[in-house]
């Protein structure tokens, strides 16, 4: 039987395997003659377990056309601030979109209480007149 998978593709398992129920959703990361290789993840997109699975044990899902960027846009995507991001910036009348993408990276992957320490030390060396180089090395 021919089995139509790609890299990347979604899928589930048909069946029960290594104690994942059937229905478990993962992703095929490498295809060879007769199985895959699923990367399964948990909800926050962590690798929880990789499984050698037969192709006959996996079902493709279809893709969310809604969710997916087309290829022709993919230079157009950016990353979005997440919203205690979002908040900080507009506080400060900071236009998310003037940032750069890998700036921006970096802000969303700190917790509020994290990005609010960094303000606290952005504005005691502004108060000690602090120079700008200095800053960048102690951060």
């Amino acid at each position: 039987m021919k089995h139509s998978l790609d890299l990347l593709d979604v899928v589930e398992l048909a069946e029960e395997r290594e104690g994942y129920a059937a229905g478990t959703v993962g992703a095929v990361i490498e295809l060879f003659p007769d199985e895959a290789l699923v990367e399964i993840v948990d909800e926050k997109g962590t690798t929880t377990d990789l499984l050698h699975v037969p192709l006959e044990a996996l079902r493709p899902q279809p893709s969310a056309p809604d969710k997916r960027i087309p290829d022709d846009d993919l230079s157009e995507a950016r990353v979005a601030p997440k919203p205690h991001v979002k908040r900080h910036l507009e506080k400060r009348g900071v236009n998310h979109e003037d940032i750069p993408e890998e700036v921006l990276a970096v802000l969303n992957d700190l917790t509020e209480d994290e990005l609010k320490a960094l303000r606290r030390i952005g504005e005691r060396a502004e108060a000690a007149n602090l120079d700008t180089r200095l800053l960048v090395a102690i951060l």
